[in-house]
């Protein structure tokens, strides 16, 4: 069942816990080569995990990198730039010497 586009739930069969299914999955992935990481707040479940190759995220670390995520993405790309409408002109961003040189080129041709 899909839930998001990165993500998605499951259902384990008769007889197998969740943690369980998750420490399969940990081993399987870390095996083939992959970086996993594991989001739980489980004592138990993290020394699983991290025995396993896997990362382990606290849920309140996740959270954080969340939150300071969408902060970096309203900081970034949705606030508004202010639009500068001065010419950009190449010479402003070139060094003295560079300058030099092509003002030479230019008047030898």
């Amino acid at each position: 069942m899909r839930i998001f586009p990165f993500s998605e739930g499951t259902q384990t069969k008769a007889k197998e816990t969740a943690d369980s299914y998750i420490e399969r999955l940990a081993y399987q992935a870390v095996r083939e080569g992959k970086d996993v990481f594991v989001v739980t707040s489980d004592g138990a479940e993290q020394s699983a995990i991290l025995g396993a190759g896997a990362y382990r995220i606290t849920v309140k670390e996740l959270r954080s990198r969340i939150k300071a995520a969408k902060k970096k993405l309203k900081r970034e790309y949705i606030v508004p730039q202010k639009i500068s409408f001065q010419r950009n002109s190449l010479s402003d961003r070139l060094d003295a010497d560079v300058l030099a040189k092509l003002e030479e080129l230019r008047r030898r041709h």
